[in-house]
């Protein structure tokens, strides 16, 4: 598949990954490459900079040509375009707009940019996003991925600010979380067409809950995720009687449910007799039911109300888990 928008975005502590990610790619990058980071104004120029510092650090040791964008000009691949300071910078088809930033307003110019980009392009488009303080670039991870584009978050843990790309990843499906010095390799390769997005593993998941709205919005969330809900049920009771049968992989429940059997105590029964693992969902964060759901070891603990793509992470965590401990039983969790 051809993906040849590349857009990138980050904040504080994004520069220097930015510069590492674009020294590792080749001069004939087969994509045109758009950057927003939030930086100031810079009020007075350095004449070396030709009017911005960031495009003249950038372009040093750098294969392909680096500018800063013009409002209405032609983009080509092979170039890498910069938004000026306190601006937004938003792909159409062919071009390039620039749009100030109105005065007092969020910053949001990675989202501009990421959106602007998915709807002209739809699935040609690779986002990623880099280290930074605040909530900027996920809503625009959203909606690369709605439209089929591939998204790539730094790895928050190696991240200066981790803000950015650990929020993204705890709301959106994010195709891949890579270490800086990655990141160019794995663009290259999805550029080239020599590689897929990988497919979120599938799970069969039973619901147990007995608020039925949000059953219900469960079971929607799961269902729009990918995920096959193999049983809805509103009691520890049904959930035992009904698991033999629907033989899930993971169980989502809620910690206080309706019924005599607590669900901290079906969570211990679903393991012992099925080894089902449990990821368990919350309206109460307070220490006395923090510790009555984890006397039962669930993989994954979420507080209501959640999120689709924290929804996506618990149980791919959970999965990646029971997979390991498959292959390893002796590290398997035991409940005593």
């Amino acid at each position: 598949m051809k993906r040849d928008i590349v857009v990138i975005g980050g904040s504080a502590g994004s520069v220097e990954p930015v510069r590492e990610l674009l020294c590792s790619l080749a001069e004939n990058v087969g994509a045109a490459i758009f950057i927003a980071l939030h930086r100031p104004h810079l009020k007075r120029p350095d004449p070396l900079t030709r009017g911005d510092r960031l495009a003249w650090l950038l372009s040093r040791r750098i294969h392909m040509e680096v500018m800063v964008a013009v409002d209405g000009e032609a983009f080509e691949h092979g170039h890498v375009y910069i938004a000026p300071p306190q601006t937004h910078m938003l792909v159409e088809p062919g071009k390039i707009r620039i749009e100030p930033f109105a005065t007092g307003q969020r910053l949001t110019s990675v989202d501009a940019l990421f959106q602007s980009a998915a709807k002209a392009y739809g699935d040609r488009v690779i986002g990623v996003l880099l280290s930074g303080m605040l909530q900027d670039g996920t809503a625009g991870c959203w909606a690369i991925r709605q439209r089929g584009g591939v998204t790539i978050a730094q790895d928050p843990n190696e991240a200066e600010y981790s803000s950015m790309p650990r929020t993204a990843m705890q709301e959106v499906p994010v195709d891949y979380c890579l270490r800086a010095q990655e990141i160019a390799a794995k663009l290259e390769d999805l550029i080239a067409g020599e590689l897929t997005p990988p497919a979120a593993p599938t799970a069969r998941i039973m619901i147990v809950e007995d608020e039925w709205l949000l059953a219900s919005e469960l079971e929607r969330q799961l269902t729009e995720l990918g995920y096959t809900v193999v049983a809805v049920e509103s009691s520890g009771e049904e959930a035992l009687a009904k698991a033999g049968v629907a033989k899930p992989d993971i169980a989502i429940m809620d910690v206080g449910l309706a019924g005599k059997i607590k669900g901290t105590d079906v969570a211990t029964q679903l393991w012992e007799q099925f080894q089902v693992p449990i990821i368990f969902l919350t309206a109460h964060a307070d220490q006395q039911t923090l510790a009555a759901a984890q006397s039962s070891m669930p993989y994954a603990f979420l507080a209501k109300p959640h999120h689709a793509g924290q929804l996506h992470s618990a149980i791919q965590l959970a999965l990646g888990r029971r997979t390991r401990e498959s292959r390893n039983p002796q590290s398997a969790r035991r409940i005593s």
